[in-house]
């Protein structure tokens, strides 16, 4: 995705660039069945509608007012954290930091037994990685889903 303004020639040089990381993919053994959403090649069949729905469900959180708009960042913040702390072999203090902010936003909605739901289930997720069929993690999944998510309601903002 790319503004009105930006060159035609390198927009089209970039989507040559996804299709050849999406047709590499590969996942339960299929290959050339994939796009790439955000630099990130997603299986048509599994990958993506789990992501689909996830920024699906982030979307309709977001536009009730359920959840504020920091709660994406959060979600890209845990994940960017959890990719250096696995990387340097350190302690994956961002799970404490996940139950704390999780736990803050539960407390400000006290009387939403749908948010607290919501966030219930996207902890126990992201901790037991309660993903199918993918060599993602549910994390790196819901980031792709909460980037897409801050795309299209920013553009819903704006």
């Amino acid at each position: 995705m790319v503004t009105a303004k930006f060159p035609l020639l390198k927009a089209a040089h970039l989507s040559g660039e996804a299709e050849d990381i999406a047709k590499k993919h590969v996942s339960n053994g299929q290959e050339k069945n994939a796009i790439c959403v955000l630099d990130v090649p997603l299986n048509w069949e599994n990958e993506f509608p789990q992501v689909q729905k996830l920024k699906h469900e982030l979307v309709q959180n977001l536009n009730s007012e359920v959840l504020p708009r920091g709660f994406l960042h959060k979600i890209q913040t845990l994940y960017n954290m959890s990719v250096e702390q696995k990387k340097h072999k350190q302690n994956e203090s961002w799970q404490w930091i996940m139950a704390y902010d999780f736990a803050r936003i539960k407390e400000r909605k006290k009387n939403d037994t749908s948010l607290k739901n919501f966030l219930d289930t996207l902890q126990k997720h992201i901790l037991t990685n309660n993903v199918k069929n993918t060599n993602y993690t549910y994390l790196e999944l819901l980031n792709v889903a909460a980037r897409w998510a801050e795309l299209e309601t920013k553009n819903e903002k704006n």
